[in-house]
């Protein structure tokens, strides 16, 4: 068991790094979460399951309609964790995205999401909430349906207020952003664009920083401030 124990903690050690700062190499996302994998595999097999959930739970984004594995990971956890639990939410709401990004398996993904969401809503946790909106915003918007993205999204987002959670209120913003200029006022898109920044500046996310930036460029030239977007 230690010597699972230690292989274990090597691999997730060595996998949430590498899956952190290589979202654009298809490469060493499928090396980083083939680790994280095995690191869940190694906690399983030894009877350490809270361990196991919390590799299964590392937030990797998955890059939309490319397959890095992130399915064989989170499947698994799901069907690991208590019915009901906060686990349980977390890891739907993680295999929704999976499901609707990198399998591009809309109806299966809404599916996790609205269970999710059920066990959110009877718990009271407004973070297990505003985590299932955001994703589910996400995927609402990559399959083009784009009412549903943006309800999700201000749902996400008049929890923040309450909700000390600020990757998924970025995503959700993220997707507010795009929705809103498409069909609504510039001035709410350049809002939450904004807010994006202030946050992404705050936990000083690389990702997050770079898709702030370019939300606001983004914004600034739709309203033909060029010097705003030149900035």
């Amino acid at each position: 068991q230690d010597q699972e124990e230690g292989s274990a903690g090597r691999l997730s050690g060595l996998g949430r790094p590498q899956a952190a700062t290589t979202f654009r190499s298809a490469t060493n996302m499928k090396e980083a979460i083939g680790k994280l994998r095995r690191a869940f595999e190694h906690y399983r097999r030894s009877g350490q399951l809270e361990q196991a959930l919390q590799v299964a739970q590392y937030p990797v984004r998955p890059r939309v309609g490319f397959q890095a594995g992130l399915k064989g990971l989170v499947e698994p956890a799901v069907e690991l964790a208590s019915p009901d639990s906060p686990d349980a939410a977390r890891l739907l709401s993680i295999y929704g995205r999976v499901l609707g990004l990198e399998e591009g398996r809309y109806q299966a993904a809404c599916e996790a999401f609205d269970r999710a969401l059920t066990i959110a809503e009877r718990s009271g946790d407004g973070s297990l909430e505003m985590e299932a909106l955001a994703n589910s915003a996400n995927v609402h918007f990559f399959h083009a349906r784009y009412q549903e993205a943006l309800r999700s999204s201000l749902r996400a987002i008049d929890l923040s207020p309450q909700v000390d959670d600020p990757r998924s209120e970025l995503a959700a913003r993220y997707v507010a952003v795009l929705t809103i200029q498409e069909t609504g006022d510039l001035r709410d898109a350049a809002h939450h664009a904004s807010a994006m920044l202030d946050l992404a500046e705050r936990i000083r996310d690389h990702f997050w920083l770079v898709s702030a930036c370019w939300m606001s460029e983004f914004v600034s030239s739709r309203r033909g401030d060029w010097s705003a977007a030149r900035s």
